[in-house]
C-alpha cells in the first residue's frame, strides 16, 4: 500500500501521466479480452469463407485511418499548447477548424470511392465466389461509410490525448470493440443465417456509435469549454498551421504502414503464405512488450508538449533520463520473454507452428530496436521537432524493400528481421542523438526544426 502512494507522488503532470498509464493498461486488458472473445462469436455468426472476407476487407478500410494528413495529431499538438496557456479561443478554433477539414476530407474520399465502385470488379479483385457473397458491393459501401464517419468523429479521441487524458481514448476503443461484440450477439440471436453485410455495420457503425456518444457528453457536460462552433472556424488563418504540423506525422505514418505491410509480402514471395503465419507469431509475442510500451508513452507526448509550452524544461530533461532507464528495462523484459519463449510458443499454438529460436533471437532485437526509437522520437513528437525524423523514416522505407530481398534470399526469415534491424537503426541512432542534443541545449539547424 505504501509503494502505490508512493507511486502516485511527484508533480502534477507526473502524477497525471502515471495514473493514465495505470487506466490505459486496465482498459487495454479489457480491450483484448474483448478482442479474444469477438473472433469465436463471430465465426458463430459467419461461415469461415465469409469471416475470411471480412477480415481481408477490414484490413484495406484501417487504411482509412491515414486519411487524415496527420490532422489528428497536429490538432493534438496545437490543442495541447493553446491549453497550457489558458487560451480558451484558440483551443475552440483548433478544434472547429479540425472538424471541418476532416469532413471535407472524409466526403471527398467517400465520394471518391463511390466513383471508384462502379469501375471496379471486387469479386475479382479479392479473388471471391459471386455465388456465395451475392451483395459484396452493398457490404464494402455501407462499410466504408461509417469507416468515413469514424474518421471525423474519433478526433474526439485525440482532444483527450490533448488533455493528457489517453486512458480515455483506450477507453473509446475498447467500449467500440464491446459494442460490435454485443451487437453480433444480438444478430445471432435474432437472425435466423448469418450475414455479412450486418457484421460489415456491426463492425464498422460501433466506433461511429461511441465516438458521437462521447463528443455528445464532452461537449455537453464534461468540457463546454471545448465546444465547436460554425462560428469559430478559421480555415484561412489555422488550416495551414493544423496541416503544416500534420503532414509530418502523415507521413511517417504511411511510412510505418507501407514497412509492416511490405514485410509480409516479401515474405509470402520468397518464402510463401506458411512462413508469414511463423514471422507474425514471432513478431506479435515479441510485440507485446512494445504494445506495453506505447501505452506508457501514450501521456509523455502530450505531458511533453504542455511542459515545453510553460517552459518547464527540467521536467523534459528528467523525464529523457527516467524513459531512457525504463527502454532499458524493456531489454530485459525481452531476454526474459526470449528464455521462455519455447514455452509460451507451445502453449500458444501447440505443435501446429514450430518457431526457431534464433528468429526468436532476432526478433527480440528487432522489437528492442523499435522500443528504443520509439520512446525518443516520442519526445520529438511532442516538441513537434520531426523533420530530420520525417526523413529518415522515408529513407528507411526506400531501402526496405531491396535489403529484405538481399538478406531474406540469403538467410530466409532470420534475413528479412535481419534486414528489418538494419532499416530501423538509423532512426534509433538520429533519434537518440536529436533528443541529447535538444535535452543539453547544443541543438542547431536540422536538430532542431
Amino acid at each position: 500500500m505504501i509503494k502505490l502512494k508512493r507511486f502516485f507522488e511527484g508533480d502534477r503532470r507526473t502524477v497525471k501521466a502515471k495514473k493514465n498509464i495505470l487506466y490505459s493498461f486496465a482498459f487495454k486488458f479489457i480491450d483484448a479480452i474483448v478482442y479474444f472473445l469477438i473472433v469465436p462469436v463471430t465465426l458463430g455468426f459467419l461461415d469461415k469463407y465469409s469471416y475470411g472476407i471480412w477480415l481481408t476487407l477490414n484490413s484495406i478500410l484501417l487504411w482509412i485511418n491515414t486519411f487524415d494528413a496527420g490532422l489528428g495529431n497536429g490538432m493534438r499538438n496545437c490543442l495541447t499548447v493553446s491549453l497550457a496557456r489558458g487560451e480558451e479561443r484558440k483551443s475552440r478554433i483548433y478544434i472547429s477548424t479540425t472538424y471541418l477539414l476532416l469532413s471535407m476530407i472524409s466526403c471527398t474520399v467517400f465520394l471518391l470511392f463511390l466513383i471508384a465502385c462502379a469501375f471496379i470488379d471486387w469479386y475479382s479483385v479479392l479473388n471471391i465466389d459471386s455465388s456465395l457473397v451475392p451483395n459484396l458491393s452493398e457490404v464494402i459501401i455501407y462499410s466504408f461509410f461509417f469507416f468515413c464517419l469514424s474518421f471525423i468523429f474519433k478526433i474526439i479521441g485525440n482532444i483527450y490525448l490533448a488533455l493528457q487524458l489517453p486512458s480515455v481514448n483506450f477507453f473509446f476503443i475498447a467500449a467500440g470493440h464491446l459494442l460490435s461484440l454485443l451487437i453480433i450477439l444480438l444478430l445471432r440471436l435474432i437472425c435466423s443465417e448469418g450475414s455479412l453485410l450486418w457484421v460489415g455495420i456491426a463492425y464498422s457503425a460501433s466506433p461511429c456509435i461511441v465516438y458521437l456518444i462521447a463528443s455528445i457528453i464532452t461537449f455537453g457536460i464534461l468540457h463546454k469549454d471545448l465546444r465547436p462552433s460554425f462560428k469559430l472556424i478559421k480555415m484561412k488563418d489555422y488550416s495551414y498551421e493544423l496541416m503544416n504540423v500534420g503532414i509530418n506525422f502523415f507521413i511517417i505514418q504511411i511510412s510505418a504502414l507501407v514497412l509492416f505491410s511490405m514485410s509480409n509480402v516479401v515474405i509470402s514471395r520468397l518464402f510463401g503464405p506458411g512462413h508469414v503465419t511463423i514471422f507474425n507469431i514471432t513478431n506479435r509475442y515479441m510485440g507485446i512488450a512494445l504494445m506495453a510500451l506505447n501505452i506508457i508513452m501514450a501521456p509523455i507526448w502530450s505531458a511533453v508538449t504542455d511542459a515545453h509550452a510553460r517552459g518547464d524544461e527540467q521536467w523534459i530533461k528528467d523525464c529523457v533520463s527516467k524513459v531512457r532507464r525504463m527502454a532499458l528495462m524493456f531489454g530485459v523484459v525481452l531476454l526474459l520473454m526470449l528464455a521462455i519463449s519455447p514455452i509460451a510458443f507451445h502453449l500458444w499454438v501447440g505443435n501446429a507452428v514450430t518457431i526457431p529460436f534464433d528468429l526468436s533471437a532476432l526478433m527480440c532485437i528487432y522489437t528492442f530496436v523499435l522500443i528504443f526509437s520509439a520512446s525518443q522520437s516520442s519526445f520529438l513528437n511532442g516538441l513537434t521537432i520531426m523533420k530530420l525524423q520525417l526523413w529518415t523514416n522515408v529513407v528507411e522505407t526506400i531501402l526496405f524493400l531491396p535489403l529484405a530481398y538481399f538478406f531474406g534470399s540469403l538467410w530466409g526469415l532470420n534475413g528479412m528481421v535481419i534486414a528489418m534491424i538494419i532499416t530501423n537503426m538509423p532512426a534509433l541512432f538520429f533519434n537518440t542523438i536529436q533528443v541529447t542534443k535538444i535535452k543539453n541545449h547544443t541543438a542547431k539547424g536540422i536538430w532542431m526544426k
